[in-house]
């Protein structure tokens, strides 16, 4: 008999107005068989999940942000200060060796600037159109509640729970302040009880 999925990624997870943290197990799901199906989606998509990037961060990236002319890819993606939010700084991000095998498997434009080029080979895919494919991949899987933006928020409380300073993870979620990286994290009820129990 077969087993019935049980979506883990719930509208509990997505706080007013914010995009919802995906659950590992709708992660593998979306990078599976059944998820993302190409290789230029599942680095697209990649990039956001594993360096908490925005999607038109990821959109914007050059080619010799990620490779070097050998055609390897790099030991720290570099995202340029022209693409980021607010033009906040150029940051550094080691590359995950998850990242590094969605990468590998990339076939790479031979021509042009752009790691992502947009239709017909036109400057850079539009972050409208990535939203698109992640949607459609959302509604086959019946995911709800989450956007591209996710995969930041998911990253951030991730290496919250791992327990990483924030000032750790500012520095690759790229936040000018603590202040603005306070308003990606979670509480857990069951962690505040857990606090209070260790005083």
């Amino acid at each position: 008999m077969m087993s019935k999925y049980i979506r883990t990624t719930h509208k509990d997870t997505k706080p007013q107005g914010k995009a919802a943290v995906i659950s590992q197990a709708d992660l593998e799901r979306m990078f599976g068989d059944e998820g993302f199906q190409s290789f230029r989606d599942r680095a697209l998509f990649g990039l956001c999940r594993y360096t908490a990037a925005r999607i038109s961060e990821v959109c914007q990236m050059k080619i010799s942000d990620v490779f070097l002319p050998s055609g390897k890819v790099k030991a720290e993606i570099v995202f340029r200060s022209e693409t980021t939010k607010g033009e906040y700084g150029q940051k550094s991000v080691k590359v995950s060796p998850n990242l590094r095998v969605l990468l590998e498997a990339y076939e790479v434009p031979q021509k042009g600037l752009y790691l992502f080029p947009g239709r017909h080979g036109r400057g850079h895919i539009n972050p409208v159109s990535a939203s698109h494919i992640f949607k459609e991949v959302c509604d086959r899987l019946e995911l709800h509640h989450v956007s591209t933006h996710s995969f930041r928020r998911t990253a951030i409380n991730r290496m919250r729970e791992a327990g990483f300073l924030l000032e750790e993870i500012q520095r690759i979620s790229g936040h000018k302040s603590l202040d603005g990286l306070s308003h990606y994290l979670e509480v857990s009820e069951s962690r505040l009880g857990e606090a209070v129990n260790c005083l």
